[in-house]
Formats: C-alpha cells, structure tokens, sequence
C-alpha cells in the first residue's frame, strides 16, 4: 500500500519540464521551430554579413533575421535578401530592420495562425511571449498543420473524380 502511494504521489508530482502551454489543445507552442536566426541589433550589417556568412549561405533570401536586444526582446526583423542588398554596411541592425506588426503567441489556436502566415506575404512569423522571440512559426510547418502535403497538392492536381468506386474500377482496368 506504501508503495502505491508513493507511485501515486510520484504520478501527480508536478514536472519542471512541461510546459503550462503543452496543456492546452493543439497551440503554436506544439508546432514552432527554435531554429531561427536572431541577431543583435548592435550590430553592423558588415558584421552581420561576415560573422554569419556560413550560416546565410545555406538559407534562402526570404528568410527572415529576427533583430533582439540585450534582454532577448524581439525589436524588429528583416529579409536576408534585404540584408544582402544593403549598401551601407556600417549602418546598425537596429536602423535597417523594420518593426514587427505580425507576431503570434505560444497559446494562440496553431490552425487559425497557420492560416494567418500561409494566406499572408511571409514565409516566417515570429512567436513571441513577453515581448521575448520563443520561436518561429514557417510555411512548411504551416503547411503540415494544415494538412497541405505535396501528395495531397498532388491529388488536388490528379484529373478526374477520385472515389473508392472509380479507384477500384479505374484499378481494374489498368
């Protein structure tokens, strides 16, 4: 009986590592990427451009670099193509990135913000909690929690009606 309490107890015991918004049901939080690129935005663009040449290399030109300052309060963002192409490389990040007007919540309904970024201009929209960037919501990701696979897009593309009917007699006369 002892060891059935204690297994109990153990059971009920609240966990340090769940977070309060794995609770809720199917949130951004379930579905957000932590791969994301943030900078300082004390920096130069030259010593932007340089200092993460490799990493940018490997990334496509709408990415967006998110800009936090000192405390990890998301400030403002910018393309890595807008990036690339401005010419004055002395200019502080602070200056170039744009303010953020589209942020989502960790709590916010991951369908309705994935609808959000799919139906909008951007590949990327930041997640933010406190005025501080957790993470990132993409299209991919976007895509996945509404249900869009390239094999669905494919079906969608498909010529003809698709029922089971016409699947097993278009089958059978294959």
């Amino acid at each position: 009986m002892a060891q059935t309490q204690n297994t109990i107890a153990n059971f009920f015991k609240p966990k340090s590592s769940i977070s309060p918004y794995s609770l809720l049901p199917d949130t951004v939080s379930m579905h957000m990427t932590d791969s994301y690129i943030a900078l300082p935005e004390d920096i130069t663009v030259g010593e932007a451009l340089s200092t993460y040449a490799a990493e940018f290399a490997r990334l496509d030109d709408d990415t967006c670099v998110f800009l936090v300052d000192d405390e990890g309060y998301l400030t403002s963002d910018i393309t890595l193509k807008e990036l690339r192409e401005y010419a004055d490389r002395d200019a502080y990040m602070n200056t170039v990135g744009a303010p953020v007007k589209v942020f989502v919540k960790p709590e916010d309904p991951a369908a309705i913000r994935a609808r959000q970024l799919i139906d909008g201009r951007r590949s990327e929209l930041p997640v933010v909690s406190s005025g501080k960037l957790v993470g990132v919501l993409t299209d991919r990701i976007s895509e996945r929690i509404l249900g869009r696979t390239k094999a669905a897009k494919k079906a969608k593309k498909s010529k003809g009606f698709f029922s089971p009917i016409t699947a097993f007699f278009g089958a059978a006369n294959n």
